[in-house]
This record gives structure tokens, sequence and C-alpha cells, in this order.
């Protein structure tokens, strides 16, 4: 069961080491648990959102570059003048 497991805790105790040594991590006590769960997860949750970001900002630059090189290394525009907001209540998408 925890070989099929996505994460396998194992707990050492008297029945043996035999799910310390199937399992991903080990904990000498069960009241380890919470630190395991609280601090470990943290760190995941915090690498895996910083991954994301890595991501998205590599992509964002990678598109730029491509543009750039796409347009000759030349000063052209990505949006035409008519996407440019216009100041006053028409970005608001007040009719006046």
């Amino acid at each position: 069961m925890i070989q099929v497991a996505d994460v396998g805790v194992g707990i050492s105790g008297q029945e043996g080491m035999q799910a310390v040594m199937a399992s991903d991590f080990s904990l000498p006590r069960f009241r380890n648990l919470q630190k395991l769960l609280l601090v470990h997860g943290h760190w995941c949750y915090s690498r895996l959102a910083n991954m994301i970001l890595y991501f998205f900002y590599k992509n964002a630059v990678s598109l730029s570059l491509t543009h750039t090189r796409t347009c000759g290394d030349s000063t052209c525009r990505t949006v035409g003048n008519q996407h440019v907001e216009q100041p006053g209540n028409e970005q608001w998408g007040f009719n006046m």
C-alpha cells in the first residue's frame, strides 16, 4: 500500500523496518507527521509557485525575443495605434 501511494510515509517501530524500507519518508514517531506536513508541505508549495512564475516569465521573454528577431531587430510595434487606450471616459466604457 505504501508503494502504490503518491508519497509513502513509514513509521519505524516495534513491527520492524519493512514499512520504513518501502516508504519515501520515514519518521521515528507518529507525532513528527505534523512537521512533515506543515514545514515540508510549505516548502513544496513555495517551490512550485516559484517554478510556475519562472515558467510564465521564461515564456514571456522567449516570445519577446522571437518577436524581436521576426521584426529584424527593428522597433516595430506589437500593438497598433487603435488598441492604445485614450485618456478619459473611454477606457471605462462610458460613451458621452
